[in-house]
């Protein structure tokens, strides 16, 4: 849904007559969310951001981004939320309604579905010998939770995710023998892609918790402590060249991740 009403929004900027250019369009999705908002924009040319999870975090981004020069008609978070009207820059469940069913009434007139549409998304095809070759890619997720009722497993789970060794902060660098190549500690505001040195150890309250882990086979992970939930959340997006092969890597990174729990005793 996320981006099949993100291309929705992209087509008048690609028209003739475009509201803006599209190098000053920009799109939101929370951090958690598909990543193929992101392969979008860079196929596409607009911008593509990211933010913490909540509509708070996108729409104050946005109004910032609007500051800049940008125009910012959409943003979405995983948890089934849709920001279009400018007026309030929050998740609107009836302008999402009203946007997808125009979507749906265009397609429809000119006989095509909203799966084929989705299809036509994840690959394309090239004239006159209709080969496949992949637009945006295939991606898939597979996002979950483990019930933490006592906060001490919550914060006993990320100690162990950030101490894979009895010396300091050493982050576990594989999960089932996938090599993690990136991390990112939104919690100790750290990311091993900047060259930083290791966080200072610091308490962190259970619901601030949250890790971002990119794999080697492509795989982006999120774990995060839910704020309203005795819940530590789990995220996992990867895309593929089918969408068999993409379900089949998001479920290899899932089995991998919750054998990591069993160590951990978050799960039994």
């Amino acid at each position: 849904m996320g981006i099949l009403l993100a291309h929705h929004i992209l087509q008048p900027y690609k028209g003739p007559q475009p509201p803006a250019p599209l190098s000053r369009l920009a799109m939101l999705s929370s951090v958690v969310s598909s990543k193929m908002l992101h392969s979008m924009a860079q196929r596409e040319g607009f911008r593509h951001v990211e933010t913490l999870t909540g509509f708070k975090w996108m729409g104050n981004r946005s109004l910032e981004l609007v500051d800049e020069g940008l125009v910012v008609p959409y943003a979405f978070e995983e948890a089934i939320g849709y920001m279009f009207t400018e007026i309030v820059r929050d998740k609107d469940g009836v302008a999402a309604a009203t946007v997808f069913l125009a979507l749906v009434a265009e397609l429809y007139a000119r006989g095509r579905t909203v799966i084929g549409l989705l299809e036509e998304l994840y690959q394309r095809f090239v004239a006159p010998v209709y080969v496949a070759d992949l637009r945006y890619g295939y991606f898939a997720s597979q996002n979950s939770y483990v019930i933490c009722e006592d906060p001490k497993v919550m914060t006993m789970a990320f100690y162990q995710l950030r101490h894979s060794t009895a010396s300091g902060i050493s982050y576990i660098n594989n999960f089932d023998g996938v090599k993690v190549e990136r991390i990112h500690d939104v919690s100790l505001d750290y990311d091993s892609a900047k060259q930083q040195s290791l966080p200072e150890e610091r308490p962190v309250l259970p619901s601030a918790e949250m890790i971002t882990f990119e794999l080697e086979n492509g795989t982006v992970m999120t774990l995060r402590g839910s704020g309203t939930e005795p819940k530590l959340k789990y995220y996992i997006d990867t895309k593929a060249n089918s969408l068999d092969e993409a379900h089949a890597k998001a479920k290899v990174v899932e089995r991998a991740l919750c054998a990591a729990f069993r160590r951990m005793r978050v799960l039994v």
